[in-house]
């Protein structure tokens, strides 16, 4: 069923420790409140990524729902922070010295179009960010961003909803490649080649 009974209890016990109880098929706090969940979404296929996550949310009593809307409706409403949660995918550089600070960092909180989802604004993320730029070789990246990556798990901003490790993508068998890809990012165009013979194999040699 895709269902982990031990984690969705656990996540029940939580709720409950955190002032939500049981009210019919749905969580209620002390004020009344009924806990909701709405996914916006600009596209079906996130519907397919997160359709397992809404079920086991709804098995613990959260109102989760999916909610796709155009490509307007969208942009608009991550500018203005107008979501509960938002499905978004980030990529960084094998040495992600670039982009953080807009991601998490306070600069870019406040700033349209956002990449910084979360609003999120806090001076120990921004002095690690600073770290990170002024690192002077490999090992002081690594340590700066150890300690990042702790910082912005402590705040509970994201989580991931899928990883895959493979490409997927359609082109004319007229490429050649190297048999080992790169760890990071995907750059047909500066790691494939030509394959002339390929090429005239199904005629496209010219």
């Amino acid at each position: 069923s895709g269902r982990d009974r031990a984690l969705l209890r656990r996540a029940a016990g939580l709720l409950q420790a955190a002032g939500w109880r049981r009210d019919g098929g749905g969580l209620v706090n002390d004020a009344g409140e009924r806990l909701t969940l709405e996914f916006l979404i600009q596209a079906q296929a996130f519907e397919r990524v997160l359709g397992p996550l809404v079920e086991n949310l709804k098995a613990i009593g959260v109102a989760a729902t999916v909610r796709i809307v155009d490509s307007a409706q969208y942009q608009r409403r991550k500018n203005e922070h107008d979501y509960d949660v938002m499905a978004y995918r980030i990529m960084f550089d094998s040495t992600p010295m670039d982009g953080i600070e807009q991601v998490f960092g306070s600069i870019s909180a406040d700033v349209g179009p956002r990449s910084n989802l979360a609003g999120l604004k806090n001076p120990v993320v921004d002095a690690l960010i600073a770290e990170v730029a002024e690192a002077r070789d490999r090992d002081e990246l690594t340590v700066a961003m150890r300690a990042l990556d702790r910082v912005l798990r402590a705040h509970h901003i994201w989580f991931p909803a899928w990883h895959s490790e493979a490409h997927r993508i359609a082109a004319w068998d007229m490429f050649g490649w190297p048999e080992t890809k790169p760890d990071y990012g995907f750059a047909p165009e500066v790691t494939w080649w030509l394959d002339r013979d390929k090429a005239a194999a199904i005629g496209k040699a010219g």
